[in-house]
């Protein structure tokens, strides 16, 4: 994808990965980009892992995919083999239908510094909040936990923020700035009167998508 050129947006963070991804997938629908979205986990059917142009992969396309990779099953975890497929899906598609503007979306599945997902360099990351997960992978303390999460990003791109805690901000202030990563923190900039903790859980998901998807139509397509 990074050889084709082909702009990514990951979304990492505690809680509100998938509806933020959600969100971004129908902005772009609706700009006509052809969207290739991971989503991770699936909550009924594994094909809801895989979606291309705003649909689900049919079942007998995925068991394709899954018998021609089957032998990676032996080198490569659950996980790290549903997401080759889904790379693999996605470039099939974006070299079957070359004059289309093709963008994927990758929903960090967990923590983000060694998650399958963190192996493109995208242009543009979400870190939508730091809370207490996995704590057996990434720590016990939320600094911890941020140190896995913030590396999605990379130097001179950008970051769309929707953490509260202050300390966690200020960490987050020092480490973009040594990297030169644009920053928008969508807990500072409210309309007047409101504030970010105010809001209900889908409307702070609202908000970052529409941040993040803002600076991914001005400034990376």
């Amino acid at each position: 994808f990074n050889r084709l050129k082909i702009p990514s947006i990951i979304v990492a963070g505690t809680n509100g990965k998938g509806e933020v991804s959600l969100i971004l997938e129908r902005y772009a629908l609706e700009k006509n980009l052809y969207v290739h979205l991971w989503n991770s986990p699936h909550i009924i059917s594994v094909r809801e892992r895989f979606s291309h142009n705003g649909n689900a992969i049919s079942a007998i396309e995925l068991l394709d995919y899954f018998e021609k990779s089957k032998d990676l099953t032996k080198k490569l975890s659950y996980y790290e083999f549903l997401f080759f497929v889904f790379c693999q899906s996605s470039l099939d598609k974006i070299q079957a239908n070359p004059n289309q503007q093709h963008i994927l979306i990758f929903e960090v599945g967990l923590g983000g510094r060694l998650d399958a997902t963190n192996f493109f360099d995208s242009e543009l990351a979400i870190l939508t909040s730091i809370s207490r997960d996995h704590t057996e992978f990434l720590g016990n303390r939320l600094a911890d936990i941020l140190n896995e999460k913030i590396q999605v990003t990379r130097s001179n791109g950008y970051l769309v923020c929707g953490v509260e805690q202050p300390m966690l901000k200020t960490k987050i202030k020092s480490y973009v700035g040594e990297r030169d990563i644009s920053l928008k923190d969508v807990t500072n900039h409210l309309r007047e009167g409101e504030t970010f903790k105010d809001l209900n859980f889908h409307k702070k998901n609202q908000l970052m998508a529409k941040e993040a998807f803002h600076i991914f139509w001005k400034h990376i397509l």
